[in-house]
């Protein structure tokens, strides 16, 4: 991988980081899964949710969209 090309995919990281804040439901969770590509191509390590469970990005996502389901579906939390 070039320099340039380094550089678009640490761009894109970076605004990946600020927008997965204000998002919800699939929306975080698809970014979550391409933040994950992202660091992997930049030479990071792999963080896939079967490898960790714990991860916040992960943990959130679901709650939020487990909330949505309910609400679609009308069932308590």
């Amino acid at each position: 991988m070039n320099a340039m090309e380094k550089l678009k995919l640490t761009k894109e990281l970076r605004a990946l980081i600020d927008a997965i804040r204000d998002q919800k439901g699939m929306e975080k969770l698809s970014s979550a899964r391409r933040l994950r590509e992202l660091i992997e191509l930049l030479g990071g390590p792999a963080a896939e949710a079967e490898k960790n469970l714990h991860d916040p990005l992960l943990i959130d996502a679901v709650n939020v969209l487990i909330a949505q389901v309910n609400e679609m579906v009308g069932t308590a939390e």
